[in-house]
C-alpha cells in the first residue's frame, strides 16, 4: 500500500495535508537553515546549500513527472 494511502486511512484527508504541508515545512526551514549558514560563512555551507536545494528540486521534478503520468492514465479510462 502506498504510503500516502496508508495516512488517508489511518487519519484521514485532513491528516493526508497535514503531512504533506509539514514536509513542505521542513524542506523550507532546511533551505532557511542552510542559507543562514552560508551568510555566516560556516566551513562546508555552500556545499549542503547546494545539496539541499538539489534534492528539492529533484523531488519535485520526480512529483510534477508522476502527477503527469498518472494524469495520462485517467485520460486513457
Amino acid at each position: 500500500m502506498p504510503i500516502s494511502a496508508a495516512v488517508i486511512n489511518e487519519g484521514g484527508l485532513m491528516m493526508f495535508v497535514f503531512v504533506k504541508f509539514a514536509l513542505v515545512l521542513a524542506g523550507a526551514a532546511a533551505v532557511l537553515l542552510t542559507l543562514r549558514w552560508v551568510r555566516t560563512e560556516r566551513p562546508g555551507a555552500v556545499a549542503l546549500y547546494v545539496f539541499t536545494l538539489a534534492a528539492i528540486r529533484g523531488s519535485t521534478v520526480a512529483l510534477a513527472l508522476v502527477s503527469l503520468h498518472n494524469a495520462f492514465l485517467l485520460k486513457s479510462l
